[in-house]
């Protein structure tokens, strides 16, 4: 179902709700990273929806089923691709001011979730992003993307990007 779900990238913004279907789909369809066929392919073609970004970005629903996806696809992205997602929600969670022209981007809560699932990133990241859901922490109502940032074992990448041990444990407190 992916490779015709990835095939019909032109036409799913035909109104808010198609947009907002079809990622959905999409992103249970695309769960590249855990070893089937053709996930480094997958990868790749998901990447290039990011590039093309939103069509209907005046929608609250199709920006949280954005981040939902990329939460989902996560563990296949590359370290670099992952940070490219962690400076994308960043002026949001920040409280930077937004880039001038960009849409405005909703979904707050699937931001957070999704930045758990960037296990690559590096342990200051981790901390900057653990600042973010401390200032936000209503919004999502779970300690798991917590949970998640401090993970002392990642499931995809490697032990450099765990946050030292004595962070993890403030984090308990």
């Amino acid at each position: 179902l992916f490779d015709e779900l990835i095939g019909a990238v032109d036409r799913r913004g035909r109104t808010p709700q198609h947009e907002l279907n079809w990622l959905r789909l999409l992103s249970f369809c695309a769960r590249p990273g855990f070893g089937a066929a053709g996930d480094k392919e997958r990868t790749e073609q998901l990447w290039g929806l990011y590039e093309l970004g939103l069509k209907h970005t005046e929608d609250k629903g199709v920006w949280a089923e954005w981040w939902v996806l990329w939460r989902r696809v996560a563990p296949a992205l590359s370290k670099e691709r992952q940070r490219a997602l962690f400076d994308a929600v960043k002026p949001w969670l920040s409280g930077e001011k937004p880039p001038k022209g960009k849409p405005r981007a909703f979904g707050l809560p699937e931001m957070l979730r999704m930045l758990a699932a960037l296990e690559r990133l590096s342990p200051r990241d981790k901390q900057e992003a653990k600042g973010w859901l401390d200032v936000h922490f209503k919004k999502v109502g779970s300690y798991w993307p917590l949970g998640r940032l401090g993970a002392r074992v990642p499931f995809h990448a490697d032990p450099s990007s765990v946050v030292p041990p004595e962070v993890a444990e403030a984090w308990l407190e």
